[in-house]
């Protein structure tokens, strides 16, 4: 058993880096497992040298590459139910990471950790597993160990704006101008965080003569909590960095401006996790400022424990690959009566399906 897990996502300037993001952390988690990407796009560069890469020219490419030992996770909203078959069909255990639970699934796993989304709303096959809710957030280290911290010490009146990794529609400068024109603006501070894929520097040139804003980019997991962890509030989409920001305990101001980010939007809204901006124009945005200092945040948080429930879902998947079913025999049936008559099963032991 080569206990290798591989990764299938795509990540570019077009689709963002969220998936991208989420499944290294989950890696991070998992280790000593071995971990190796695979993508049609070029990531090698991004990750940590102790992960493997595999570029692929196509999706039979990817088929051609993994083998029944393999455990596969897919992240994307293109791999459906005919993919996870073909997967299955070669033999390896699938993981299938989720938030929307919009499509039929064919997999052993599923995770997601959007809150308040019930596990009868999975359209799955028999015996396929189900994690999710915020106790299974996929986050980097640093931010889950800033949900174990409390009474985090803020700047007072700071704001910060990050619309992931690439921002393709440039949300980043209208909430910049939503907070600057603003009445009653009143922060100190207004930072600014930009992705590798942003390319829209040129229409932020006239927002960085406001001596409150400061911009920064390509910042690192352990750089971006350490800014979240003293920021007191935050304008952030309902992605994964909307997480981050919990897990940091920022007062956030959150919207959605595409359509995969509607089901995580409209669930934290009820709980309560944000003040709503809905779609990110600027008079939603002005509207959820003024709402900002008396709105009353659910006391919704993230534990800061989920890559240790992660990390034995796939523990218990390496379990289930290397065992092996057989008809029992007369010595079974013997062995199994005198552990059940003379005490020799364990209460706690709990078989993965």
């Amino acid at each position: 058993m080569n206990d290798r897990v591989v990764f299938r996502l795509d990540a570019n300037s077009t689709i963002g880096f969220g998936h991208f993001v989420r499944c290294q952390s989950i890696a991070s988690g998992i280790e000593p497992l071995k971990s190796t990407f695979a993508s049609l796009d070029d990531l090698s560069n991004s990750l940590k040298s102790t992960h493997d890469f595999l570029l692929l020219n196509s999706e039979n490419d990817f088929f051609d590459q993994i083998d029944s030992t393999d455990i596969i996770v897919l992240d994307g909203y293109h791999f459906d139910r005919a993919y996870h078959k073909k997967i299955k069909a070669i033999g390896s255990r699938l993981v299938v990471i989720d938030d929307l639970a919009q499509i039929n699934f064919y997999t052993d796993v599923i995770i997601n950790h959007t809150p308040s989304i019930p596990t009868s709303a999975f359209n799955k096959n028999m015996g396929a597993m189900v994690f999710n809710g915020l106790d299974y957030s996929m986050l980097r280290v640093p931010f889950l160990d800033l949900a174990q911290k409390r009474n985090l010490q803020k700047e007072p009146n700071s704001i910060l704006v990050c619309f992931g990794g690439s921002d393709p529609l440039n949300k980043t400068a209208l909430a910049l101008e939503a907070i600057i024109t603003y009445r009653e603006s009143e922060f100190n501070k207004i930072n600014v965080v930009l992705g590798g894929g942003f390319s829209h520097f040129e229409q932020l040139k006239k927002y960085i003569i406001d001596e409150r804003i400061e911009i920064y980019q390509n910042l690192n997991e352990f750089d971006m909590a350490a800014l979240m962890s003293k920021t007191e509030f935050a304008i952030l989409p309902s992605s994964g960095i909307l997480l981050e920001g919990i897990a940091a305990q920022i007062k956030i101001i959150s919207g959605y401006y595409v359509d995969n980010q509607k089901s995580v939007y409209k669930n934290h809204l009820a709980l309560g996790t944000f003040v709503d901006a809905f779609d990110f124009s600027i008079n939603a945005i002005h509207s959820a400022l003024s709402e900002l200092p008396k709105f009353n945040f659910s006391k919704v948080t993230i534990d800061g424990l989920s890559l240790s429930r992660i990390h034995r879902i796939f523990q218990q998947l390496i379990i289930a690959n290397e065992s092996t079913l057989r008809h029992a025999s007369e010595v079974d049936t013997q062995i199994t009566y005198q552990a059940f008559f003379f005490g020799g099963i364990k209460k706690d032991f709990m078989p993965f399906p």
